[in-house]
C-alpha cells in the first residue's frame, strides 16, 4: 500500500468510527459536500477529531468545518 493510500485509509477509519488521528496520519486530498449538496470543498485534510475537520484549500485557505454538516 502507498503511503498516500495508508493515509487515506487513516482518514477514512476516522470518519467512520469518530477517532482522532494524528496530523500526519491525515495529509490527503479530500472533497466534503455538504448535507444536501450545497456546498463542496476540497483541499488537503490537516486534522479531524470526530467533530471538526481541518482542512488547508488551496482557494478558501485553512477552515475548519463542522463534522456534522459534511
Amino acid at each position: 500500500m502507498t503511503g498516500q493510500a495508508t493515509r487515506q485509509l487513516a482518514a477514512l477509519a476516522a470518519g467512520l468510527f469518530g477517532l482522532s488521528v494524528p496530523l500526519a496520519a491525515t495529509a490527503a486530498e479530500v472533497t466534503l459536500q455538504m448535507k444536501g449538496g450545497g456546498f463542496t470543498v476540497q483541499g488537503e485534510l490537516k486534522s479531524f477529531d470526530g467533530t471538526r475537520y481541518v482542512i488547508e484549500s488551496k482557494v478558501l485557505g485553512n477552515m475548519t468545518l463542522d463534522a456534522g454538516r459534511f
